[in-house]
């Protein structure tokens, strides 16, 4: 009898908690919740190519033009200038001696954009926020962004460190 009036005691007290934490969120009783149908349309903010979300629709279709105005530019054998927001692919960079430096290539965005010499010549490189700690030569990596669509997509550069000690001995 005891166990019965605690357990009873018990979900009341949950219950009323329950019921003070939703008028907490301005949710009262009898008031149903926000079905799916309700829910803003993130698809129209959201850029078709890189998979990125945009506060407005404009800003998405602005970033969409701009990721194809250098992709287009790079199959057309052009070097694009590149600015700081911009949208690249970079390749997979695997280690055998230091597999915790590993990186999985797609698609990343341009942090720095700045002349150097190469070559002798004076060329683009840029720094992606991906991969902060490396400069990519962008008049080569230019090049491969056909290859490197094809083979990544709209998958994200992202690190993939191999902490395995066997691959990590250098």
């Amino acid at each position: 009898m005891i166990v019965r009036v605690f357990a009873a005691n018990s979900f009341a007290y949950n219950l009323s908690l329950l019921k003070g934490s939703l008028a907490a969120l301005g949710i009262s009783e009898g008031t149903q919740p926000q079905s799916v149908t309700n829910m803003p349309d993130t698809s129209l903010c959201t850029c078709s190519e890189t998979g990125r979300v945009f506060a407005t629709t404009e800003a998405a279709r602005t970033s969409e033009n701009r990721f194809r105005e250098i992709q287009d530019a790079c199959a057309a054998g052009r070097v694009p200038e590149l600015r700081r927001g911009d949208i690249i692919y970079i390749g997979t960079e695997l280690y055998l001696g230091h597999g915790r430096d590993d990186f999985r290539g797609g698609l990343a965005e341009v942090s720095e954009v700045r002349q150097d010499v190469s070559k002798g010549q004076p060329t683009p490189f840029v720094r992606v926020l991906q991969q902060m700690d490396t400069i990519h030569n962008w008049k080569l990596l230019a090049t491969e962004q056909k290859e490197l669509l094809q083979r990544h997509g709209k998958s994200w550069a992202h690190p993939d460190p191999d902490d395995r000690p066997e691959f990590n001995d250098w």
